[in-house]
């Protein structure tokens, strides 16, 4: 698919999308509301003082008002979001300007994932989601790429292991590799045993203190998976991912980075598991606009720029003051001398 230039929010594929965001807002919502809701032990579709034997007392109820005006905002509201990626734990496939400027950062567009599962969140997808060793907040979020899944068996390797998928890459992997990463990515939800290199502390401060014996088979707990770092290159403690904390929790999840833009002339959709990447082009035909991202990123620029010269002109005025006072304290006492 080749880069959008304008959004196009009308495009039918992204109005079917958002139809069914929306209907699947709409039913989550309505299971959550009547399951806390204290309604009659029959289907829970009356409020507390119809009748409910009678047909013509029917109205809506809270949960069904509430699970409407859910699903009305899901589908008016964009489901993708901005953040940002630094350093070069994602190369060759994102930030790839780290290698010449180490302070260079790329803007990356992620698809919210509300309530992520091995279903939705695939083997070979980039997955934005809360570091599980700091406090669960939006300065915590780390980019990686999911390598297995709930379920899946992994067989530990006898070395520290690179980036994605430590020892493997996709010559050792059935499948192959996605262009700009290596490991086992495009192998759908499960795939075989791999090696990904041993954990990078022994002993009890190991993940796997007690199977980290090298051709042991480590199975992916339910409700988890392992992330890796792209870059071939790096290893614990250069890059840090389930080689260090281990198993992320789905739940961690925030949403999958569907694309990467590093300035207006370089940009695309991020490679991921390829039926996760079929199922994000709506989102990106419907609300990418790479320009605004730019636009948006010089308007918080010229912000910070002003909050910056606020700051500078209310020191200037401070010091001014203090200076002011200090001068006819000054002033005083000397008077005082004379008298």
């Amino acid at each position: 698919m080749p880069p959008p230039t304008k959004p196009n929010p009308n495009s039918f594929r992204y109005l079917i999308f958002k139809t069914n965001v929306s209907i699947e807002t709409f039913f989550r919502t309505l299971v959550s509301a009547r399951r806390s809701e204290q309604y009659h032990r029959d289907e829970g579709i009356y409020t507390r003082d119809d009748d409910i034997s009678s047909n013509a007392s029917r109205k809506p109820t809270p949960s069904f008002q509430s699970a409407f005006a859910a699903a009305r905002e899901a589908f008016y509201k964009p489901v993708s979001s901005t953040m940002y990626i630094a350093g070069p734990a994602m190369q060759p496939g994102l930030n790839r300007g780290h290698s010449r400027n180490h302070e260079s950062m790329e803007r990356l567009v992620v698809r919210s994932i509300p309530f992520p599962t091995p279903v939705n969140v695939l083997v070979g997808d980039v997955v934005a989601f809360y570091n599980p060793l700091a406090r669960r907040d939006e300065h915590n979020i780390m980019i990686r790429r999911i390598a297995a899944a709930e379920g899946q068996e992994m067989e530990v390797g006898g070395g520290s292991g690179g980036g994605a998928g430590g020892e493997t890459g996709s010559s050792s992997s059935p499948g192959g590799g996605f262009k700009g990463g290596s490991g086992p990515f495009g192998l759908g939800r499960i795939q075989p045993k791999s090696p990904v290199g041993l954990p990078p502390f022994g002993g009890k401060h190991s993940p796997f203190a007690a199977e980290e014996s090298e051709g042991s088979v480590v199975k992916i707990p339910e409700g988890h998976c392992w992330v890796l770092a792209d870059n071939p290159d790096l290893g614990p403690p250069d890059v840090i991912d389930s080689r260090t904390f281990g198993y992320v929790p789905y739940r961690n999840v925030v949403g999958r980075v569907v694309y990467a833009a590093a300035s207006t002339a370089d940009h695309g959709p991020v490679q991921n598991n390829p039926e996760s990447m079929n199922l994000d082009e709506p989102i990106i035909e419907g609300e990418i606009d790479v320009e605004k991202l730019f636009v948006d990123e010089e308007e918080e620029e010229e912000e910070e720029e002003e909050e910056e010269e606020k700051g500078n002109d209310g020191k200037e005025e401070k010091e001014r003051k203090e200076e002011k006072e200090e001068k006819e304290e000054k002033e005083g006492k000397e008077k005082d001398e004379k008298k």
